[in-house]
């Protein structure tokens, strides 16, 4: 019902050619011209009070969304900006975003399942679940343990080589789960070294980047409460600050949810 054929950007909307044709492949000028130019701008809901829901905040957006017609008859989106005006902390996405590696792109494949398997675990640990009728704790209990287990969780629990030293088992025999996490630890950390050090060649292009200054900030107010003995960084300030939080998101994700969760053995023959 919104969209309709642009013959000329809206002020606050500061696309330009550049950004929208690589290489002077295209001309938005001449595209309107030939009708090829459609414009969705959802101003309605712009300065809307968003709702709050079991007492978590909702947020909306008022984007302005571009799309080209293109010679093969398909309608694509080419560049959006989330809110109204124009600012530094309100960018244009584009689609070659997405073919770019950066930062934000390189968790996708760790974390992009984390919320749908969560939602379902709530079935399972629900008093109507699964969990009451086989655990011992029940669920009473697992609240307690698992209010215990995160009032003690620290930034240096989550890392293993730092864990492993601080609960000092490095010379412990037959401690498997030291000996391939710490070798799990060493290759991500490896890859994510190469990755983000391409793309922050020193620590001020780190101490600059707005957005990861707010994601981890945000990670600190909301997931672990502001509390400062967590040991949870409030910023990043060099590069090997950034390096080593994300191979513990990636550790965390990966090879510490396979050690605690693939030993688990199953009530039921279920599949997997």
């Amino acid at each position: 019902m919104l969209i309709q054929r642009c013959s000329a950007l809206p002020d606050n909307f500061p696309v330009t050619d550049d950004m929208v044709f690589l290489r002077g492949q295209g001309s938005l000028r001449n595209e309107m011209k030939k009708g090829n130019i459609f414009l969705c701008d959802y101003k309605i809901l712009d300065g809307v009070k968003a709702n709050l829901i079991d007492g978590k905040q909702q947020y909306l957006m008022a984007p302005l969304v571009l799309l080209h017609k293109t010679p093969d008859d398909k309608l694509m989106p080419i560049a959006i900006q989330l809110k109204q005006t124009p600012a530094d902390d309100n960018r244009i996405f584009f689609p070659t975003d997405s073919e770019v590696p950066s930062f934000p792109h390189l968790l996708i494949p760790y974390t992009r399942d984390t919320l749908e398997i969560n939602f379902f675990a709530y079935f399972l640990i629900s008093k109507t679940g699964i969990y009451p009728k086989i655990a011992a704790a029940g669920v009473e209990g697992m609240m307690t343990i698992l209010k215990r287990s995160l009032s003690s969780m620290t930034y240096s629990s989550l890392c293993i080589p730092d864990d492993i030293a601080e609960r000092g088992v490095e010379a412990v025999p037959n401690f498997y789960y030291r000996d391939d996490g710490l070798k799990l630890w060493d290759i991500i950390q490896r890859f994510v070294q190469a990755v983000l050090s391409y793309y922050h060649r020193n620590d001020t292009e780190v101490q600059t980047d707005s957005e990861q200054q707010k994601w981890i900030l945000d990670i600190f107010e909301h997931g672990f409460l502001s509390q400062a003995g967590t040991g949870i960084p409030q910023s990043f300030t060099t590069v090997a600050d950034l390096i080593k939080f994300v191979t513990m998101v990636i550790f965390t994700c990966s090879g510490q949810h396979s050690a605690v969760n693939s030993g688990q053995m199953k009530p039921f023959n279920l599949p997997g």
